[in-house]
């Protein structure tokens, strides 16, 4: 069965007491739900919709960010968490923003993907005389004449790049692709599960890069496709849902009415758009048994309401536990899948009308797939423990990822099928290395020793050291002419961060004074933006390697920078440090 619909928010929720948990209830004009603070640990990886690793995305989690390392993987070490839903978002050049809203457990490391969504331009019109853009799959976004407006307020006349996406509620993908998970809340100020008939990403853009959106008062009209499968239960009158890239919930905003076999429906902001049938949430939780007794984990659940095509997925802890938000007053249809496939539990439950704990359940027999410990430790180059690394442990497209402990080792417990070989690669995300893949014969144990990351490293970067502060920037560019003004940088498409360094001449030497330029805009916990303008005696550059075009410049550079944070407190004199290897392109 297809994925029509998706409310289910079943988590590796917490499954401890809740001491040494603070609980802070937000009081505020737009409601939010409490919010439980933990401390926890999360590893995450980040991909394209192709499945490709997407490395030096920016990733967010409150008022901590990080880049992807190799591989596309990130790691957030003790950091407070809201263990009723915590918020993950992550950025890059060229992609709509990807996120999760997911439950975490104490102190424990928290694993998540985020699939990043091609962002093109799907049209343009003109900001003027405004106009109507088709999107793929059909539908259509309709900008109103002289209701542009630029992010001072101020109206735009120029022409309008408009990228946009439909994501259409059948795709087998939707739950990979769409933005946190579908909790919401309605006008009401109540909490709520949605249905999805369909959604839609929409950004604009100015000729010269800039974000655009509606001007005040002005509202565009937004039309999706009902496909075939949901027509028959699609209502005439559907509410309308904005994405709140604050807190990853949805909000009813609006609605949209049913003109054939579409909706229409008008925003007045641009954002995900959502269009759904809300249901009121209530939460069940319970563990899943072997025939044994003992816990099921590395299983999946699937809940439908019973006679529709509402259907719901998540997992279970290892500790075969799941906790999570379904819809009230419903009969549903609770099953268990193992990795191959088969259903291990089908069990009809509810309806429900309050939270519910449905204690032991216990699966069938027969199940077709077993479980391989994985062991060992991973070092750098120099054979020392790597506390910032992930291992990948993979058989054919079944991928698990494990971070390693603060010395380096690694104890991960899989599920597989068949007798195919199981290959595991290790990355160190702080010295930006990895290994080559290793294949392992399928067992029930596999001790892969001291596994060294050391075979491959990232290219390209910006090494840049403030005050013992230290980031890695991936992507970096370089640009000017042999002989000339040369500059080296990096920079976010939504500028959370940039970093320029330049040097008077496009050849090896030693640099300071007329010629030399810093300046970093990063968040860091404490700096927020620094500068040494040209020309700046305080910074020495040393370019130790100028190639021709297609080869690298290489250098490192040192000295002493004023940096202010987000509220204007200086921080004179701070020291700075670093290395670049970039590649010359001109």
């Amino acid at each position: 069965m297809k994925k029509f619909f998706y409310f289910l928010f079943l988590s590796l929720a917490l499954a401890s007491c809740h001491k040494d948990i603070d609980e802070t209830i937000i009081t505020e004009d737009v409601y939010t739900p409490p919010v439980i603070k933990i401390n926890g640990n999360i590893a995450g990886l980040v991909v394209n919709e192709n499945g490709d690793p997407v490395e030096g995305a920016t990733v967010r989690v409150g008022d901590q960010q990080l880049q992807t390392g190799p591989g596309g993987y990130f790691i957030f070490r003790d950091i407070v968490l809201n263990a009723n839903g915590t918020f993950i978002k992550v950025d890059q050049a060229g992609y709509f923003h990807a996120s999760r809203r997911f439950y975490p457990k104490l102190n424990a490391m928290n694993y998540t993907t985020l699939t990043l969504m091609t962002k093109n331009n799907t049209g343009q019109v003109n900001g003027i005389e405004g106009g109507t853009v088709n999107v793929q799959g059909g539908a259509t976004v309709r900008l109103p004449a002289n209701g542009i407006a630029k992010s001072d307020g101020t109206l735009y006349t120029g022409q309008v790049q408009v990228a946009a996406r439909w994501l259409n509620p059948t795709a087998d993908n939707l739950t990979d692709i769409m933005p946190g998970n579908l909790h919401a809340i309605n006008n009401r100020q109540e909490e709520v599960a949605l249905a999805t008939y369909g959604m839609m990403a929409v950004e604009l853009t100015g000729t010269d890069g800039s974000r655009l959106n509606l001007a005040s008062g002005s509202k565009a009209a937004l039309s999706i496709p009902i496909p075939s499968q949901l027509q028959g239960s699609a209502p005439n009158e559907i509410p309308l849902w904005h994405f709140d890239e604050t807190t990853g919930l949805w909000r009813e905003e609006g609605f949209a009415v049913r003109q054939g076999n579409a909706y229409v429906g008008e925003v007045s902001h641009f954002s995900f758009w959502n269009w759904d049938v809300p249901y009121p949430l209530v939460n069940i939780e319970g563990t899943i048994l072997t025939p044994g007794g003992d816990p099921l984990n590395s299983v999946w659940l699937r809940v439908t309401v019973l006679g529709t095509v509402v259907t719901g997925y998540g997992t279970v802890d290892d500790n075969g536990y799941f906790n999570g938000g379904v819809p009230a007053g419903q009969e549903l249809l609770l099953e268990a899948i193992d990795p191959c496939g088969q259903v291990l539990l089908s069990e009809g439950i509810g309806p429900f009308s309050s939270d519910t704990n449905l204690g032991n359940l216990t699966a069938i027999s027969g199940s077709t797939f077993n479980y391989t410990t994985v062991t060992g430790s991973m070092v750098n180059c120099d054979n020392e423990p790597v506390a910032n690394g992930i291992f990948r442990i993979c058989q054919s497209n079944n991928c698990r990822f494990v971070a390693t402990g603060a010395d380096g080792s690694v104890d991960a417990f899989m599920a597989y099928c068949g007798s195919e070989d199981i290959s595991i690669t290790a990355y160190d995300l702080d010295a930006q290395l990895q290994s080559g893949a290793q294949n392992y014969p399928a067992a029930a144990t596999i001790n892969v020793g001291v596994f060294a990351a050391c075979a491959m490293q990232i290219t390209e970067f910006i090494r840049l050291d403030i005050n013992g502060d230290e980031v890695i920037y991936p992507l970096p560019y370089a640009y000017g002419q042999a002989g000339a003004l040369r500059y080296i940088g990096a920079f976010a498409q939504d500028s959370s961060y940039t970093f320029n360094l330049s040097f008077p001449v496009g050849a090896p030497g030693s640099y300071t004074g007329p010629g030399v330029g810093f300046s970093s805009q990063q968040i860091f916990p404490t700096y927020f933006v620094g500068s040494c303008q040209n020309p700046c005696s305080d910074v020495t550059v040393i370019v130790t390697e100028f190639g021709n075009v297609g080869e690298f410049i290489r250098g490192t550079f040192t000295g002493n920078v004023d940096f202010w944070d987000i509220n204007q407190q200086q921080f004179p004199n701070l020291p700075v440090s670093g290395e670049f290897a970039v590649i010359r392109l001109q």
